[in-house]
């Protein structure tokens, strides 16, 4: 299926972790329009992305990944009710971040991006 082709690489010392992986196969999907049929797959990816962001041996890393950053503040900035799932894996992503005590204040203190992100996402 598609997620096992895009997710081909085996992880191994040499291989950019599973979460970068993750973060450039949402990139190049991130531009489907709401309803088309790659859409699904964004949201698998998403999840995928989001349950990566639970693992707390991982946290630390994903959250200085600037891409990975970069994506989950992106599809948490997402207003069209069609993008809703995505929107949600992305904040959910981002609470399971913010779990991590090491995470916290250089999360609050990214007002432009993260804080304001959450604080939307509180407001909808």
């Amino acid at each position: 299926d598609l997620e096992s082709h895009l997710l081909q690489i085996e992880p191994t010392p040499r291989n950019r972790p599973k979460h970068a992986r993750l973060v450039e196969s949402v990139k190049g999907l991130k531009h489907m329009q709401p309803g088309a049929c790659g859409k699904d797959m964004k949201v698998k990816l998403l999840v995928s992305l989001q349950a990566e962001t639970g693992d707390a041996s991982k946290k630390v890393e994903i959250w200085q990944d600037v891409d990975a950053r970069a994506v989950l503040l992106e599809f948490a900035a997402l207003t069209d009710r069609r993008e809703r799932k995505s929107r949600c894996c992305a904040m959910a992503a981002l609470w399971n971040l913010a779990t991590e005590p090491a995470n916290r204040l250089a999360m609050w203190n990214d007002t432009e991006g993260t804080r304001r992100a959450i604080v939307a996402g509180a407001q909808s």
